[in-house]
């Protein structure tokens, strides 16, 4: 008779567990804060000027708008220690107003 071993199981891999960094508050100056607000609405209305000239075919091509997503680049931008990213139209606005994205037309 032949006998019948148990099938292995398969070993548990060990996975090193990584310790989370603790949570810092971080407190930005109400002049910053009010320079910040300032350029996403700069941003907002600017975007919305390209909407309304791109609807009212005075602009040819497209209009790809950043309504919306004004926060990412002016807290990104104000995070950053330099200015070259370039990753959307907006960001050179937020970066140092707009004379930049003016560079960028």
């Amino acid at each position: 008779m032949v006998k019948k071993t148990p099938a292995k199981k398969p070993a548990k891999k060990k996975t090193a567990t990584k310790k989370k960094a603790p949570v810092k508050n971080v407190r930005i100056p109400a002049d910053k804060l009010r320079l910040m607000y300032e350029k996403m609405s700069q941003i907002r209305l600017f975007e919305e000027h390209v909407w309304d000239v791109y609807t009212r075919g005075l602009m040819p091509g497209l209009a790809h708008l950043y309504i919306g997503e004004e926060a990412v680049a002016v807290g990104a931008c104000s995070a950053c220690a330099t200015t070259t990213i370039s990753r959307a139209p907006t960001w050179p606005w937020a970066l140092s107003g707009p004379r930049a994205a003016n560079s960028i037309a």
